[in-house]
């Protein structure tokens, strides 16, 4: 039988017998799954379905207003790096640098099963957009603003694959007509075949066929797992 999906904020870890909180504080960002768990390959994690951890990106109190001003000069030159009808709205920097959505970004929550130090280069190096490993943006200034010009994932080889996480977050949306809603958000990454340069094709094909049985078997496995994001976010 498989063991249901678990999940804890960064900033607390719970001891998986008697559920008690054990505070925790000098864990920066996030908290790994379990102390119990020991560091084994991604395909064998994969195999176990793991229940995932949950750890959130700000803890509380919420940083104060002149933070909330550096965040919103980072997103206005992510913002640039984008190729043009790519980039994400110009309100949302401005509504950024208010402080206006200091109260959604202390709830977003990221959702893994994997070793720690990996998760974070994940969440920390995302390429802003990658379409069929067309990259719609400037890698250059990438680099000059953001220290990397391609993301995590691209660290990926035939023998091991970089972390498959998922991001929660509630967040306002706007329409073209200028209807204003909040939403609660998931982003999941599904595995991508769609160019024979993706990581994913490159690990699970070999001469443009699932290299061995036991590839189908792991795909399948790690699919379920990135539905089990959902499923744990949604019972949350």
């Amino acid at each position: 039988a498989r063991s249901k999906p678990a999940a804890m904020p960064l900033h607390r870890q719970t001891d998986s017998k008697r559920r008690r909180p054990v505070n925790n504080r000098k864990t920066a960002v996030m908290a790994s799954a379990s102390s119990k768990v020991k560091k084994v390959s991604v395909s064998k994690m994969a195999a176990t379905q793991k229940r995932p951890a949950m750890g959130t990106i700000l803890s509380a109190p919420a940083p104060s207003d002149s933070c909330w001003a550096d965040c919103a000069t980072a997103a206005e030159k992510m913002r640039a790096i984008y190729d043009d009808g790519f980039e994400f709205p110009q309100w949302t920097c401005e509504w950024l640098a208010s402080g206006n959505l200091a109260e959604h970004a202390c709830k977003t929550v990221v959702y893994y099963v994997d070793d720690l130090a990996r998760v974070k280069q994940m969440v920390r190096q995302r390429e802003p957009v990658n379409i069929g490993m067309q990259r719609c943006y400037n890698k250059k200034a990438l680099k000059k603003h953001f220290g990397y010009s391609c993301g995590a994932y691209g660290l990926s080889t035939t023998k091991r694959l970089m972390p498959n996480i998922a991001m929660f977050c509630r967040t306002p949306c706007r329409s073209r007509t200028g209807q204003q809603t909040t939403l609660n958000v998931i982003n999941l990454v599904g595995y991508s075949f769609d160019s024979v340069e993706q990581p994913d094709y490159k690990y699970f094909f070999k001469r443009g066929e699932l290299s061995d049985g036991a590839k189908w078997v792991e795909l399948v496995e790690r699919m379920q797992q990135v539905w089990r994001y959902a499923f744990e976010c949604a019972r949350r």
